[in-house]
């Protein structure tokens, strides 16, 4: 009887304090279904909950009663999922995450809508209404961790939940606000649906332990000296290109033959390096935040803006490419070497199978890494778009094809770079045949990509570049911007335009004991540097929400700032590579950057794979600190590259030397049936 009326009173104390809450506190679980076993199973729950039973109330206190953090932009409020799916409960229990709206009617504020600042004795209406500002995180949302019976369906539980809100006497009713909720079928996840590993999952296991053995058999014969003989193909000499030993040589040895080029080793591997930074400032502020007002406050200072402006650092990819590709071309060419279908089915077989190894991983074993409240959305339907989309990954035209559903987000740079090295042929075997008609096809290309885009940005009203902000972050692939420019062909060309332009420039001086002076050289490495850093750093006008929009403004900016972006590159490394600035020049050809380029396509395919399953499995919402973001920033990177050197080890060396073996074994002597040592290390070096 005692224990009863402590119960009664501690609900008595809790129902008073909800009276003032924000957001109404979640119901214990469903009121009302027509589904007889829900409700049976909800009232049995209910009477267990009231008995103290220890099931009842680890169900209970899995989920999450309130609202917390609202007013400072915490979206989140995720319970304990691993409690509410291990809690031994009579039935199987479900966890699901039930988002709630409250809805605000629009009131005319005489508050600066766009201002962080809010004095303290002001209605809170004024912090939860709908904002205009993109910049800022909405308050009226909120999703709560809910654990409920496993029969009750999403359905169920979102129709009791909107008839629980409806009945609710909540304090703001006097404001005229109200709250809806949903309850989606993949924000849920059951206890009796536990995840197994299907033929696809065991399949890629398989697979995985076959490369595995090759290599240990390989380089074990490689470590006793054994030397296949035959000159003809055979298995021992497809095994031996498995050998650890004999790739690992491979890792470190560089291209002597051009010394200008040797800066490129640096420049890859730095820009990748902010690459995953970026990557990883973006992925975690969208993440469940504890707060989300440092976030909006990096939206509106100069050097935090720079990280969300750091996708110019792709555009450094795309400019080596053209380069590089035009400098292999035009040394083919004059070989009399050029077969474009050859060169073409062997970057194709570079490339290809690092890639589809990768997306086979996200198809199958990703999803089995972990568990998260997020894990559904994010890795699930990573995983989904995977199995569906995978045929236009590896033909390259992910980015046009069922774009919204690729696998592999970071992905899209590879059809675009495929596109533009066959686009690279031709342009550079005009610009060999006939100088003047060559530019003019440059020229036109960079036209039609200038025209395309500056029009998809007016006619759409949208702004200059792809931004880092929360409605982008809460679903990438399927964003306007990301579809309509970001990822297209037709809109990411021009670096790589002028990257081809650079490598004809590079090539005419090729062998020639040419320099500029310092004089000349300073002013063109600090004036190319300078632009660069304007370039990264007006990112912030298109952030900062008091810049009134001018669509003529931003289809001008997002026309042209990539072009000057690759301008101000070809200076900088101009500069150094021609120019008497040994200690830069020694720094981007540090042999310790060697491997690293060389490793960067595969840490590109592997990084945000653990980027998307440390957001997925969050446990609680988190606070930005910048410390923290950078140590995380350094995981990735590590990770990415230990990944990458498997990858390396197990497929992409393997599969180059068989692929290699294939193609020109047995085709004679003649000087054109293969490619020169140089230009082999040089394409090497152009997978990203």
């Amino acid at each position: 009887m005692f224990v009863n009326f402590i119960f009664i009173f501690v609900l008595q104390v809790v129902v008073r304090c909800s009276e003032i809450d924000i957001f109404p506190r979640m119901p214990i679980t469903v009121e009302k279904s027509e589904n007889v076993v829900c409700s049976e199973e909800s009232k049995q729950y209910l009477d267990n909950l009231n008995n103290f039973t220890l099931w009842a109330h680890e169900m209970r206190d899995a989920s999450a009663p309130s609202a917390i953090s609202v007013l400072r932009g915490s979206g989140f409020n995720l319970g304990n999922l691993e409690q509410c799916l291990t809690a031994n409960a009579p039935f199987p229990t479900q966890y699901c995450l039930a988002v709630i709206v409250a809805n605000i009617p629009k009131t005319k504020s005489p508050r600066d809508i766009y201002s962080l600042e809010f004095d303290p004795n002001e209605n809170i209406i004024n912090k939860l209404y709908v904002y205009e500002d993109e910049t800022k995180a909405p308050r009226n949302v909120v999703r709560m961790g809910w654990c409920i019976p496993a029969s009750c369906s999403p359905n169920d539980a979102q129709n009791s939940l909107n008839n629980y809100l409806q009945r609710y006497d909540h304090p703001l009713k006097k404001e005229n606000v109200s709250f809806s909720a949903t309850v989606p079928q993949i924000l849920c996840q059951s206890s009796n649906k536990v995840p197994e590993l299907d033929l696809v999952d065991i399949s890629f296991c398989i697979l995985t332990i076959t490369l595995l053995l090759l290599v240990v058999l390989a380089t074990i014969l490689d470590y006793n000296g054994y030397q296949n003989t035959e000159k003809k193909l055979s298995s021992t000499t497809l095994l031996l290109a498995f050998s650890a030993i004999k790739n690992f040589r491979g890792l470190s040895k560089a291209d002597e033959s051009e010394k200008p080029l040797k800066i490129f080793y640096g420049m890859k591997t730095i820009s990748l390096f902010m690459v995953i930074a970026g990557h990883r400032f973006a992925l975690f502020a969208g993440s469940p935040m504890i707060t989300y007002d440092s976030i909006e406050e990096h939206f509106r200072t100069t050097v935090y803006s720079a990280l969300y402006h750091g996708d110019l650092f792709v555009d450094t990819f795309f400019f080596i490419g053209g380069l590089l590709v035009t400098y292999i071309v035009l040394g083919l060419i004059d070989k009399k070497m050029f077969k474009p279908g050859l060169i073409i089915l062997n970057r194709y077989l570079r490339l290809t199978p690092s890639y589809a190894f990768v997306i086979f991983f996200q198809a199958t074993m990703l999803y089995h890494t972990g568990t998260g409240a997020l894990w559904e959305p994010i890795v699930g339907q990573e995983r989904k778009d995977c199995r569906q989309n995978w045929w236009t990954g590896i033909l390259y035209i992910s980015n046009l094809v069922n774009s919204d559903h690729m696998c592999i987000t970071q992905s899209w740079y590879l059809p675009c770079d495929f596109h533009y090295f066959l686009l690279a042929l031709l342009l550079v075997y005009l610009l060999k045949k006939n100088k003047k008609i060559g530019f003019v096809g440059i020229a036109l290309s960079c036209t039609l990509t200038m025209i395309v885009t500056f029009y998809l940005i007016y006619a759409n009203e949208r702004p200059a570049f792809l931004r880092f902000l929360l409605n982008f972050l809460a679903g990438p692939k399927l964003f306007i911007d990301f579809q309509l420019t970001y990822i297209k062909t037709y809109t990411r060309g021009l670096p790589y335009f002028v990257g081809i332009c650079g490598g004809y420039i590079y090539y005419t001086v090729k062998g020639v004991d040419f320099s500029i002076s310092k004089f000349r050289s300073t002013i063109l490495l600090f004036s190319s540097y300078g632009l660069l850093c304007f370039l990264l750093f007006t990112g912030i006008i298109f952030y900062d929400p008091y810049h009134q929009y001018n669509v003529l403004e931003s289809s001008f900016y997002g026309t042209t700032f990539r072009f000057l972006w690759a301008i101000g590159t070809f200076g900088f490394i101009y500069a150094i590579s021609f120019g008497p600035h040994g200690i830069i020049y020694n720094f981007l050809s540090w042999i310790v950057f060697i491997p690293l380029s060389k490793l960067s396509y595969g840490a590109y395919l592997c990084h945000m794979g653990f980027q998307l399953r440390d957001i997925a499995s969050t446990v609680n919402p988190r606070k930005f600190v910048m410390f923290d973001v950078f140590l995380q920033w350094i995981g990735d990177t590590v990770w990415a590259y230990m990944f990458s050197f498997l990858l390396y080890l197990m497929i992409e060396e393997p599969m180059k030397n068989i692929f290699k073996t294939i193609l020109f074994k047995n085709r004679g002597n003649k000087s054109n049936s293969n490619l020169p040592a140089e230009v082999d290390i040089k394409l090497e070096n152009n997978k990203l």
